[in-house]
């Protein structure tokens, strides 16, 4: 199922209102203009309607340019959430072997073998923050726990920690996210350029539009057409992106639309 938010919907809906009224529109608006504009008789393969119709294409090729740029914008958004997921998780799976590990070094060696490698305060929740507290206690342990008295009862032996293995649990999750957090700023990266490509589109459709519409309209008084000219006038809301009740049956006629909950502007799926 594929997703178009409701700005990139409307946009596409303005735009096809003046190309459906210059296509429908084309041989009775373009016979007055010819006879307007060409007094004389019009240039070979020419006619006034079809420079109509070219000149609403515009605005209908920029409004799928922003509408692609959205759904590029859309597939990376959704790989941002699906990477920052994936940090998340390494993130707590780290957290969760390190309270491990102190518990373990705890148990067997007491509170101040703990502290002595690194474990002072409360374990970081912040991915940098965390993998530098990590990374130190990673180091420290190499040193093992010769010198510490153990702290565990003797009828309560639940066996000696093994430093190293500890170490290695440790830097195994910490490589994961590590992983984990490169891939998520590369996919941010992108996101990023998406956005910049989204808003791009955006302007060259807000470029556009005004004139083509503009354009359009007053050929269409031209070919003195009133009804049309003000089926397709630039208004304000127009401009801004917003349908108005003309441009309705183009929203509809494209697909069904649930708008659905996101980051942002809602959004629309086209089931």
């Amino acid at each position: 199922m594929a997703k178009m938010s409701r700005t990139s919907a409307n946009k596409s809906a303005i735009s096809r209102t003046i190309k459906s009224s210059a296509e429908v529109n084309q041989e009775r608006a373009g016979a007055r203009l010819d006879a307007l504009l060409f007094p004389d008789g019009v240039p070979p393969n020419l006619t006034s309607g079809q420079f109509m119709v070219a000149i609403a294409n515009v605005a209908c090729r920029s409004a799928e340019g922003f509408e692609g740029a959205e759904r590029f914008l859309a597939t990376e958004r959704g790989e941002d959430r699906r990477r920052r997921v994936v940090r998340d998780e390494a993130v707590t799976e780290l957290r969760q072997v390190l309270i491990k590990v102190r518990g373990a070094i705890v148990n067997y060696w007491g509170e101040y073998a703990a502290q002595d490698v690194g474990f002072v305060g409360n374990t970081p929740e912040t991915p940098d923050h965390l993998l530098s507290f990590a990374t130190n206690i990673q180091e420290k342990l190499a040193a093992g726990f010769d010198d510490y008295e153990v702290d565990m009862p003797s009828d309560l032996d639940l066996g000696r920690p093994d430093p190293a293995s500890l170490a290695a649990a440790i830097d195994t999750r910490a490589r994961g996210l590590i992983a984990s957090m490169e891939a998520y700023q590369v996919e941010e990266r992108e996101t990023q350029a998406a956005l910049n490509a989204r808003d791009k589109a955006d302007a060259q459709w807000s470029t556009h539009y005004s004139p083509v519409a503009a354009i359009i309209e007053n050929l269409f008084r031209l070919a003195e057409m009133p009804e049309l000219a003000e089926r397709v006038r630039p208004t304000a809301r127009r401009r801004a992106g917003l349908v108005e009740e003309a441009d309705l049956g183009e929203l509809e006629g494209e697909a069904e639309f649930d708008v659905v909950g996101e980051e942002g502007d809602a959004e629309v799926v086209m089931s």
